[in-house]
């Protein structure tokens, strides 16, 4: 019983969010400046977490304070970890065009100025999105985006795809390598927030509630060496993000 009140408790908040955010992005979104969208969507997700009942906990947030446009890289374990980061730097997110297509996370992933992959032709796709990123990163833009291509339960990473990587090497602008993972009200791991395999999203929402509270670790690593090749500076930050989060299990 008091799993099903905790349910429908965190439903009906969430629900109330998905009007809101579908009202807002119809209608105020149509008049209101850059700065207040900005603000807008990066409040929203900070209601949607603890909805969830998903608290932030920062490591080394001092590796953010960067002049000018970067790139974070992280790796992915659900669709949430878009809320975690935005709630903590508001960027632009590149994502695929499946998401665009889903109901108000669509929505809101477009007013926040993400750029979408056409899955469909992933190779012309990349190369269309590597065109866009490259200005907008020496505009002074903050993007992100995850390089495993694909998301996880988190226990592990899967190898990074160095395509988005050229866009920073073209605007000589940093990356920033950034380690996602989820803890259980007992600070040790937990793969609820997962979003993988055949999983609905209203299974993994499900998930989240049934287990909540939980803590989104967020390590946010120093900027990588600028080098001259994609797959060299791929590896480098899929092996700091690795190594980053085999050490604070260890820790832990």
């Amino acid at each position: 019983m008091k799993q099903f009140f905790k349910i429908s408790i965190g439903s009906l908040q969430v629900i109330l969010l998905i009007i809101e955010a579908v009202i807002v992005s119809r209608c105020i979104f149509l008049f209101a400046s850059a700065s207040w969208k900005d603000l807008y969507v990066q409040n929203w997700s900070k209601r949607v977490l603890r909805s969830f009942g998903i608290s932030i906990k920062l490591v080394n947030p001092d590796n953010l304070s960067i002049k000018g446009g970067f790139s974070l890289v992280s790796n992915h374990v659900s669709w949430i970890d878009i809320q975690v980061i935005e709630s903590i730097v508001h960027c632009r997110f590149i994502s695929t065009s499946e998401v665009f297509a889903w109901p108000v996370i669509g929505q809101m992933a477009e007013a926040a100025g993400s750029l979408f992959i056409d899955l469909n032709n992933p190779r012309t796709g990349t190369k269309k999105i590597v065109d866009q990123m490259t200005p907008l990163l020496k505009a002074g833009e903050t993007i992100c985006f995850f390089p495993e291509a694909t998301s996880t339960d988190g226990s592990q990473i899967l190898p990074f795809k160095s395509n988005l990587f050229q866009s920073s090497i073209l605007s000589n602008t940093p990356v920033i390598p950034v380690a996602i993972r989820y803890l259980d009200n007992n600070n040790e791991f937990s793969s609820a927030p997962g979003f993988f395999g055949d999983m609905t999203l209203l299974e993994c929402m499900k998930n989240i509630f049934v287990n909540a509270p939980l803590t989104a670790q967020v390590i946010v690593l120093p900027a990588a060496p600028f080098f001259s090749n994609k797959k060299e500076l791929s590896e480098y930050c899929f092996n700091q993000i690795n190594n980053s989060l085999s050490l604070h299990r260890l820790i832990d």
